[in-house]
């Protein structure tokens, strides 16, 4: 099962917009830090959706995909 996820990003707050095709979107505002986000993406999988996530890469949102990326690379290198 697939799940689109759109973001907008800033130094105050994000808003995710979860989209499944044939079902209503959501939207959630939650914090504009990577743990926030690490949460969001935990909460929206947990029904098994592959997901898939846009945003532009500039600015804060760019400050926030370099921190999530090397989290991500630090969990992965510990898991092996």
């Amino acid at each position: 099962m697939e799940k689109y996820i759109g973001l907008d990003m800033d130094c105050k707050k994000t808003v995710g917009c979860a989209i499944v095709p044939g079902r209503p979107e959501s939207s959630t505002i939650f914090g504009p830090d990577v743990e926030s986000i690490r949460r969001y993406f935990q909460q929206e999988r947990q029904s098994g959706y592959r997901l898939h996530a846009a945003f532009k890469s500039s600015g804060q949102a760019g400050f926030l995909y370099d921190a999530a990326y090397y989290h991500w690379l630090q969990n992965r290198s510990q898991q092996k």
